[in-house]
């Protein structure tokens, strides 16, 4: 258990896992309208971000969902 908790923990695994968690909301809310989902996609990275304490490591986090979606071409 310790071990699968430092593996989830570490970093970039645990920025890997924000992201992962901001494109499953996007997912979750796609029969509310693309514009929502992007939002809320975009706000669960954020917030989750916030966990980190160096500033650089939140804004990797926060940043990981909307620039792939841009990257992607903001597709539902």
């Amino acid at each position: 258990m310790a071990l699968l908790k430092r593996l989830v923990c570490s970093w970039p695994l645990s920025a890997l896992l924000v992201w992962l968690a901001a494109w499953l909301g996007h997912a979750a809310l796609l029969g509310a309208g693309r514009e929502l989902a992007v939002v809320g996609g975009a706000a669960l990275g954020g917030g989750l971000a916030l966990l980190y304490e160096r500033r650089w490591r939140r804004l990797i986090a926060a940043l990981g969902f909307p620039l792939s979606a841009l990257a992607l071409g903001w597709q539902g």
